[in-house]
């Protein structure tokens, strides 16, 4: 570590972004990373997100989260199957590859709006998703059915029963670290921390906890196709990483690993297709 931020040997910048170690001198010189020497080897700074070339060989899962607020637009079937097929040319030779949708209608209980009217709005925009996209993919015979999977935020809470102890000494970080203040306030549009209430605290809270789980592996994903196989897990959504998820992968205050997959400190943003290095992302600064 330097500085808060990952150093990357050659090696491990040509896994991540698969690309050849060649390439990744070719960067060196050109200053396209940064690079510093260490005896007699690069260790590299990724601190800029960039795009990669392709998938690691061995079995993976995508994890696609999907907001209610943009269900109908951003994350419509169609756009997410339109990101699944730009992702689909990063796969040049793989043991297989699985994709979640993970529906986030529970997350949105934070809220004073009566339960009985989300649980009938969220169900029925959920099962609307999940059966124009299985149209979708019905008329593209080239990709397996059963690599797809969906699970609503309550089924994928029941496998973690470490969930709730990690999120009230989450909630407890929150009322004393200023850094992660600032980072919920930047995460809500708002300029004050104390202008917050409990519900948007709690929901950025719990996506961002849940984000970590992921990809620490501390949530076991069913998927038909991969039986558990996958290696690594990648979390991937339209739009930056949020502060806060920044924030609780740098300071990672449970002491969370999981070496085996080179994306656990990952982000990839859909939208501009980018891997963001969540160590790296530069967090709000407090007087």
């Amino acid at each position: 570590m330097s500085g808060g931020k990952k150093m990357y040997s050659v090696k491990e910048v040509s896994d991540l972004l698969g690309v050849s170690r060649v390439t990744v001198f070719r960067w060196i010189k050109s200053g396209k990373v940064k690079a510093s020497l260490v005896g007699k080897s690069f260790v590299i700074s990724i601190d800029e997100p960039r795009d990669f070339n392709q998938f690691p060989q061995t079995p993976g899962m995508l994890v696609f989260g999907i907001s209610m607020n943009r269900i109908g637009n951003v994350q419509s079937p169609k756009a997410c199957f339109d990101a699944i097929q730009t992702l689909d040319k990063k796969i040049v030779r793989t043991q297989g590859i699985g994709l979640t949708f993970l529906y986030s209608d529970y997350l949105y209980m934070h809220s004073d709006e009566p339960a009985i009217k989300m649980r009938d709005r969220f169900l029925a925009l959920t099962t609307a998703h999940k059966q124009g996209f299985e149209k979708i993919l019905a008329k593209h015979t080239e990709y397996i059915p059963d690599a797809f999977s969906y699970l609503t935020w309550n089924q994928l809470l029941i496998d973690c029963p470490a969930f709730f102890t990690y999120f009230q000494r989450l909630k407890k970080l929150a009322q004393t670290d200023p850094v992660l203040q600032a980072c919920l306030a930047a995460d809500a549009g708002v300029k004050k921390f104390a202008t917050l209430d409990q519900h948007q605290i709690s929901f950025f809270l719990e996506e961002c906890l849940v984000a970590l789980l992921l990809t620490k592996r501390m949530i076991p994903l069913q998927n038909e196709y991969l039986h558990r196989r996958e290696q690594w897990l990648l979390n991937c959504y339209p739009g930056k990483p949020l502060m806060t998820e920044c924030w609780l992968f740098q300071k990672n205050p449970f002491k969370l690993e999981c070496k085996e997959n080179r994306y656990e400190n990952a982000f990839y943003d859909l939208s501009e297709n980018k891997l963001y290095n969540l160590l790296a992302v530069k967090l709000p600064s407090v007087i």
